[in-house]
Protein backbone atom coordinates (compact mmCIF):
# COMPACT_ATOMS: atom_id res chain seq x y z
CA UNK A 1 0.00 0.00 0.00
CA UNK A 2 1.41 3.45 -0.81
CA UNK A 3 2.13 6.05 1.99
CA UNK A 4 -1.62 7.78 0.93
CA UNK A 5 -3.58 4.40 1.54
CA UNK A 6 -2.05 4.18 4.55
CA UNK A 7 -3.28 7.77 5.97
CA UNK A 8 -6.79 6.41 4.21
CA UNK A 9 -6.75 3.53 6.63
CA UNK A 10 -5.89 5.75 9.60
CA UNK A 11 -8.54 7.90 9.19
CA UNK A 12 -11.10 4.79 8.51
CA UNK A 13 -10.14 3.61 11.93
CA UNK A 14 -10.32 7.08 13.56
CA UNK A 15 -13.83 7.48 12.26
CA UNK A 16 -14.82 3.84 13.88
CA UNK A 17 -13.39 4.65 16.66
CA UNK A 18 -15.06 7.93 17.20
CA UNK A 19 -18.12 6.78 16.42
CA UNK A 20 -17.90 4.05 19.23
CA UNK A 21 -17.60 6.43 21.73
CA UNK A 22 -20.85 7.83 22.27
CA UNK A 23 -22.28 4.29 21.41
CA UNK A 24 -20.34 2.79 24.34
CA UNK A 25 -21.35 5.81 26.61
CA UNK A 26 -24.98 4.85 25.71
CA UNK A 27 -24.90 1.19 26.05
CA UNK A 28 -22.95 1.33 29.51
CA UNK A 29 -26.16 4.28 30.39
CA UNK A 30 -28.76 2.55 29.24
CA UNK A 31 -28.79 -0.99 27.59
CA UNK A 32 -31.95 -1.68 26.87
CA UNK A 33 -31.99 1.47 25.33
CA UNK A 34 -29.27 1.42 23.30
CA UNK A 35 -29.91 -2.42 21.94
CA UNK A 36 -33.82 -0.84 21.36
CA UNK A 37 -34.94 0.66 17.95
CA UNK A 38 -33.80 3.93 20.09
CA UNK A 39 -37.26 5.96 20.16
CA UNK A 40 -37.44 8.45 22.58
CA UNK A 41 -34.22 10.72 24.15
CA UNK A 42 -32.92 7.89 25.52
CA UNK A 43 -30.44 8.07 28.17
CA UNK A 44 -28.93 11.72 29.47
CA UNK A 45 -25.68 11.60 28.28
CA UNK A 46 -22.25 13.47 29.63
CA UNK A 47 -21.63 16.66 27.78
CA UNK A 48 -18.39 15.50 26.53
CA UNK A 49 -19.92 12.48 25.01
CA UNK A 50 -22.54 14.94 23.24
CA UNK A 51 -19.71 16.49 21.91
CA UNK A 52 -18.66 13.02 20.74
CA UNK A 53 -21.55 12.37 19.09
CA UNK A 54 -21.10 16.20 16.82
CA UNK A 55 -17.51 15.48 16.30
CA UNK A 56 -18.39 12.01 14.84
CA UNK A 57 -21.06 13.41 12.87
CA UNK A 58 -18.80 16.92 11.91
CA UNK A 59 -16.25 13.68 10.54
CA UNK A 60 -18.73 11.54 8.55
CA UNK A 61 -19.55 15.51 6.34
CA UNK A 62 -16.20 15.62 5.60
CA UNK A 63 -15.39 12.25 4.91
CA UNK A 64 -16.24 12.72 1.31
CA UNK A 65 -14.07 14.91 0.50
CA UNK A 66 -10.92 14.01 2.18
CA UNK A 67 -11.71 10.21 0.27
CA UNK A 68 -13.07 11.96 -3.17
CA UNK A 69 -9.19 13.61 -3.01
CA UNK A 70 -7.38 10.63 -1.77
CA UNK A 71 -8.98 8.58 -4.54
CA UNK A 72 -8.24 11.11 -6.86
CA UNK A 73 -4.91 11.33 -6.00
CA UNK A 74 -4.32 7.58 -5.89
CA UNK A 75 -5.07 7.54 -9.54
CA UNK A 76 -3.42 10.45 -11.25
CA UNK A 77 -0.33 11.23 -8.75
CA UNK A 78 -0.10 8.70 -5.93
CA UNK A 79 3.60 9.89 -5.08
CA UNK A 80 2.79 13.01 -4.25
CA UNK A 81 4.15 14.28 -0.79
CA UNK A 82 2.01 17.36 -1.34
CA UNK A 83 -0.77 15.61 -1.30
CA UNK A 84 0.75 12.30 1.49
CA UNK A 85 1.15 15.71 3.39
CA UNK A 86 -1.57 16.94 3.17
CA UNK A 87 -3.73 13.72 4.14
CA UNK A 88 -1.38 14.11 7.00
CA UNK A 89 -2.19 16.95 8.04
CA UNK A 90 -5.89 16.34 7.65
CA UNK A 91 -5.50 12.79 9.89
CA UNK A 92 -3.81 14.66 12.64
CA UNK A 93 -6.73 17.74 12.45
CA UNK A 94 -9.34 15.28 12.68
CA UNK A 95 -8.43 13.49 15.63
CA UNK A 96 -6.65 17.12 17.51
CA UNK A 97 -10.35 18.10 16.65
CA UNK A 98 -12.12 15.39 18.38
CA UNK A 99 -10.07 15.48 21.56
CA UNK A 100 -10.69 19.36 21.53
CA UNK A 101 -14.48 19.22 20.71
CA UNK A 102 -15.06 16.85 23.57
CA UNK A 103 -12.74 19.02 25.63
CA UNK A 104 -15.52 21.30 24.88
CA UNK A 105 -12.47 24.35 23.74
CA UNK A 106 -14.56 26.05 21.36
CA UNK A 107 -11.96 28.26 19.26
CA UNK A 108 -9.32 25.67 18.68
CA UNK A 109 -11.96 23.07 17.45
CA UNK A 110 -12.99 25.57 14.78
CA UNK A 111 -9.16 26.19 14.01
CA UNK A 112 -8.56 22.64 13.85
CA UNK A 113 -11.61 21.91 11.55
CA UNK A 114 -10.12 24.62 9.22
CA UNK A 115 -6.52 22.93 9.16
CA UNK A 116 -7.92 19.71 8.15
CA UNK A 117 -9.80 21.67 5.03
CA UNK A 118 -6.10 23.18 4.26
CA UNK A 119 -5.11 19.50 4.51
CA UNK A 120 -7.46 18.37 2.18
CA UNK A 121 -7.00 22.06 -0.19
CA UNK A 122 -2.94 20.41 -0.45
CA UNK A 123 -4.71 17.16 -1.69
CA UNK A 124 -6.61 18.84 -4.06
CA UNK A 125 -4.07 21.32 -5.47
CA UNK A 126 -1.95 17.76 -5.96
CA UNK A 127 -4.48 17.47 -8.66
CA UNK A 128 -2.70 19.87 -10.81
Amino acid sequence: MTPLLWIVFAVLVWNVLLTLIPVTVMIAKDFQFAASSRDGDGPEMPLWAQRAKRSSENMKENLPLFFGFAVLVHLVNPSSAQALLGAQIFFGARVLHAVVYMAGVPHVRTLLWVTSLVGAGMMASALF
